[in-house]
């Protein structure tokens, strides 16, 4: 008879456990009793246009909105224009109910910020108002094609290590930036972690990074690696860029490249060294 009644009580404690699991992202705790109009359940997605002189530099904003009121951040696959999930990010959590809406964004954990506001939907439209303005997403799918596909690929090998840029993101990872300023043009090529600038650009041609020259090779790590210090060509880590193409109507730049960045060691601090080489990009072109 014991025996029977522990079973029974082992059968109940085991249910209520599989009935309180939520089915949450990877990371995700301490969220319950969250709640989401059942029309904001979706994709939603912005493209901001921005005209840098003859060029329209598009910055995509999205998110899809769970049924458990997670709100998964969303960016462009830039080679074909389609949504997608942005793989590693953390998710924010996101509550609305009768025209209000709380968004709690994941920072670095446990660190959040909270955003509250109200919203409206119209049209396959939702609105979002708060304190810091109001801005409109169009409802999608994922997958669906929202923009033209633009080739933006910047690769390179790094301490024996193969480096791509993002191909999922806000706006193409990789690009290149001429600028003029009187009688002079400066070219910037990068992208979240290798940066290069030619100073005085004459166009298609090969040109030294460091050494003598104003031009120079950047390397910015991850903020654990390195502690967080950007590398430089310099007096003595060099290397070189070479222009294969620059294609002002069609806006496209293409090259190779290699550089070693480094920061000479000091009182404080031992010395530190990126060496890249076999590098290629090709990456649309803003002036």
């Amino acid at each position: 008879m014991i025996k029977s009644i522990l079973f029974i009580f082992t059968i109940v404690i085991v249910s209520l456990l599989f009935l309180g699991c939520e089915n949450k992202p990877n990371g995700v705790t301490g969220y319950s009793d969250i709640k989401v109009a059942p029309d904001l359940i979706g994709v939603w997605y912005k493209i901001d246009s921005t005209f840098i002189a003859t060029n329209r530099f598009l910055y995509f904003t999205g998110f899809k909105i769970t049924a458990e009121g997670y709100m998964l951040p969303l960016a462009v696959e830039t080679s074909t224009g389609k949504l997608a999930l942005i793989g590693e990010a953390l998710p924010d959590t996101f509550q609305a109910m009768n025209g209000n809406y709380t968004i709690k964004y994941s920072i670095n954990e446990p660190r959040i910020r909270i955003v509250r506001g109200s919203y409206s939907t119209l049209d396959s439209k939702l609105i979002l108002n708060n304190p810091g303005g109001s801005r409109t997403y169009q409802k999608s799918i994922l997958g669906a094609v929202v923009t033209n596909g633009i080739v933006s690929k910047m690769s390179a090998i790094i301490d024996n290590e193969h480096f791509l840029n993002a191909q999922v993101s806000s706006s193409p990872s990789a690009k290149a930036m001429l600028s003029r300023r009187g009688n002079q043009t400066s070219l910037s090529i990068y992208n979240g972690t290798i940066q290069i600038y030619l100073h005085l650009f004459d166009g298609v041609g090969h040109y030294s990074l460091g050494g003598m020259s104003s031009n120079f090779g950047s390397w910015s790590p991850d903020i654990i690696d390195c502690g967080g210090t950007t590398l430089y060509t310099n007096s003595t880590d060099t290397g070189s860029i070479t222009i294969q193409s620059l294609d002002l109507i069609n806006m496209r730049c293409k090259g190779i490249f290699e550089f070693i960045a480094g920061l000479q060691p000091s009182l404080y601090q031992t010395r530190l060294v990126k060496v890249i080489k076999n590098g290629t990009f090709d990456i649309p072109l803003y002036r």
